[in-house]
């Protein structure tokens, strides 16, 4: 089967935010657990990633999986460090959509890790 969908142009709406975030340490591994709320009334497919202190890059968690429109869905993800992050090491973690003109939104804060 093969999803479709219709959307009158011009009457889009899209958005999403980040409700919770928390990541925990587990030794080298940290677990990413969190929710993506859709705003708007077209489906989106958020990328998430991480980067962590000192480091410049950064990790995707979630790409290309769908939210659908004024919903939420929890995610969980699993990181392996060489070495174990501090309790209290702030993670930055972004992420990013297209909104309805094809432009890229991108949404950005900081957490806390936690053990």
């Amino acid at each position: 089967s093969v999803p479709i969908y219709l959307v009158t142009e011009g009457t889009e709406i899209m958005g999403c935010k980040i409700i919770s975030f928390d990541i925990l340490s587990e030794g080298v591994s940290l677990q990413a657990n969190y929710i993506i709320e859709n705003v708007g009334n077209v489906h989106i497919r958020p990328r998430v990633e991480l980067q962590f202190p000192g480091d410049p890059t950064w990790i995707r968690i979630l790409d290309d999986i769908p939210v659908y429109p004024y919903s939420r869905r929890k995610f969980g993800y699993s990181v392996s460090r060489p070495e174990p992050e501090k309790e209290g090491a702030i993670v930055r973690v972004r992420l990013i959509y297209y909104d309805t003109h094809s432009q890229i939104q991108t949404i950005s804060k900081n957490v806390e890790v936690h053990r």
